[in-house]
């Protein structure tokens, strides 16, 4: 979504290629990002769960926050 949708909507749609980066990040950061951070801290010995668990499967936003 970073790379490929937003800058296809740059030129003519500037917010709209604004938002599809915005939620192209929080993918990133969601599914990739923290996930790796978490395996470097386990790896020192520290006890960190990963913050998300499969965030994509949640069917509701409390299935979310609560399950996932």
């Amino acid at each position: 979504m970073v790379f490929c949708a937003a800058p296809l909507a740059q030129p003519e749609y500037p917010l709209v290629a604004g938002w599809i980066g915005l939620v192209g990040l929080v993918f990133i950061l969601h599914f990739g990002l923290f996930h790796l951070l978490s395996l470097c801290w386990r790896r020192t010995g520290i006890n960190a769960t990963p913050i998300m668990n499969a965030p994509i499967l949640a069917t509701s936003l409390s299935g979310l926050w609560g399950q996932r």
